[in-house]
């Protein structure tokens, strides 16, 4: 398999990208250092901040390093009764 990157962007309200996935016609990203799942449409706008972490001891917008979850990927799983 072979990938190509045709576009590389910046999305200033989001800190950090460690998972990504599409759903529903919508982008899901999470970062180690944000307490929000940022859910964005099809064009990268952000359509909301789900909070997932306290806010309370954030350094700017970001979960200070030594407090930060580690996360490395972000999947969506349906419960559906086969």
């Amino acid at each position: 398999m072979n990938l190509k990157i045709v576009q590389v962007m910046t999305i200033p309200e989001i800190p950090s990208a460690s998972g990504i996935v599409f759903w529903n016609n919508h982008y899901f990203i999470i970062g180690d250092d944000s307490p929000f799942l940022f859910e964005l449409n099809s064009n990268f706008e952000v359509l909301r901040k789900i909070q997932i972490f306290s806010t309370d001891k954030l350094v700017g917008q970001r979960i200070p390093k030594a407090k930060k979850p580690d996360f490395e990927a972000l999947e969506i799983v349906e419960d559906r009764e086969l």
